[in-house]
């Protein structure tokens, strides 16, 4: 299987933003924000063109931070011919949210 050269980094591309412009940053929490959980997202996917862009895989899994614990995942395990890449991201976010948001 032929593989595609990494892709140059994101921040070699962008501009640099303008000191007016950036948002002041600080390390600690935000009053009322205790009870906020904090997690992170990790996700892969395996595209192809066959017609049109498709995932032949997308996946999305949300951890605990401070556990590293599994909350959630989701996405597409299967190629799906009828679908698209747009399709496939709105369902995905679409159960995301019904899982989080009961």
């Amino acid at each position: 299987m032929a593989t595609t050269p990494a892709a140059e980094p994101i921040i070699n591309i962008l501009p640099p933003v303008p000191a007016e412009n950036a948002i002041k940053c600080h390390n600690g929490l935000s009053i009322g924000s205790e009870n906020i959980p904090r997690i992170f997202a990790r996700f892969g996917y395996l595209s192809i063109w066959d017609i049109w862009y498709r995932f032949k895989v997308f996946h999305i899994e949300f951890y605990d931070l401070e556990t590293g614990e599994r909350l959630l995942e989701a996405g597409q395990y299967g190629d799906n011919v009828i679908s698209n890449e747009q399709e496939v991201i709105d369902d995905t976010l679409e159960e995301i949210r019904k899982k989080f948001n009961p």
